[in-house]
């Protein structure tokens, strides 16, 4: 006597029916687990980006504030002494510019229109030769500076070498660097300029200045001055994190929309690790993050994008072998059980 394990000739359309249960389970719990493994690495992508970001933009926020600290205290150093000579100066500004990162430090006095001959035949004792008070002519040559009021000319400047053109310098002939001023004046606080060309500028790079005012028995005497090449400054502030292949961009949005701009910086990035038409690059953006923070009485805009060599470092694919996988096992387990399905078994 026997008994059947499996009905001997199992019906075609029962078997099929079997067959394509097991094959769209196995089908859904694939794609569902490669999905969710698809998302869990595009959030750990997201959370680095974001951690990476802040920390760049953190270090440029900590290095612009490091900036207006010094120049407060060399503002303090003049107030409390009640006049300033080129030696003390020299000596209290190296620390400032062994920090790096700033192209000079200034002192700008207020020179009246009646004191300018005095100022000019006051140099000198300096030994520099003749000190004049010059602007920027129209074809971009230093002239002598035209009649005003009020002068507000570099005396010391340091570095000297590599700014010696700045020496004299009206800094109140040119629009952008008189609005600064008068900012400043009017706030009693520090007041950067829009982006401008220095007139020691010899590459391509936009600069910009601080000046912080200067009173001394509540009257005016002159600013302290900060000059910065915005590409410089940037990339000596995110030094530490220069590793990261995150394209970073200093804007001004206080300013015309069309003259935003300071400056861009980007990591040279390994020739081996720029695929932009790997796999990864179809599951993962390439993120970017804008921050906003006050500076000197401006806005600037900090803007960090992920490059396809960050998207490569960063962001794990390994979720990408779930889906053969999984579509694999579930072949196989259709065939076998198919072929069980086929076969009469019978217990004797």
């Amino acid at each position: 006597m026997s008994s059947p394990l499996i009905p001997n000739n199992f019906p075609l359309a029962k078997r099929r029916i079997i067959i394509a249960v097991v094959s769209l389970a196995g089908i859904i719990v694939t794609l569902t687990m490669f999905v969710w493994s698809w998302q869990e690495s595009l959030k750990e992508y997201r959370e680095r980006f974001y951690y990476d970001t802040a920390t760049r933009t953190g270090l440029i926020v900590d290095y612009s504030r490091g900036q207006l600290q010094d120049l407060d205290a060399l503002k303090r150093f003049i107030e409390g002494k009640g006049n300033i000579d080129e030696q003390s100066f020299r000596a209290f500004v190296k620390p400032m510019l062994d920090r790096k990162g700033v192209q000079a430090v200034e002192w700008i006095p207020v020179v009246p229109a009646d004191k300018r001959v005095n100022l000019e035949a006051s140099s000198a004792h300096r030994g520099k030769g003749a000190f004049r008070i010059t602007e920027r002519a129209s074809g971009g040559s230093l002239i002598p500076a035209t009649k005003r009021d009020v002068y507000y000319p570099v005396y010391y400047v340091e570095p000297l070498q590599g700014n010696e053109k700045a020496v004299g310098f009206d800094l109140g002939s040119n629009p952008q660097r008189l609005e600064a001023i008068s900012v400043s004046i009017r706030n009693s606080q520090p007041q950067a300029t829009s982006r401008i060309t220095l007139v020691q500028e010899e590459g391509k790079q936009f600069g910009f200045l601080v000046f912080d005012p200067v009173y001394i028995s509540g009257e005016l005497k002159g600013f302290v001055l900060e000059v910065f090449r915005a590409g410089d400054m940037l990339d000596n502030a995110i030094k530490p994190s220069s590793t990261k292949n995150l394209t970073t961009i200093l804007s001004d949005i206080t300013s015309p929309e069309t003259n935003i701009l300071l400056a861009t910086w980007a990591n040279a990035i390994p020739s081996t690790a720029v695929d932009t038409l790997s796999l990864t690059s179809y599951f993962f953006p390439l993120l970017t993050l804008d921050h906003v923070i006050e500076f000197a009485g401006r806005k600037w805009d900090i803007t960090v994008s992920a490059t396809p060599a960050y998207l490569k470092e960063s962001a794990s694919n390994s979720f990408i072998i779930i889906l053969p996988f999984g579509l694999l096992l579930t072949l196989l387990l259709t065939l076998y059980l198919n072929g069980l399905l086929s076969v009469d078994f019978r217990i004797v």
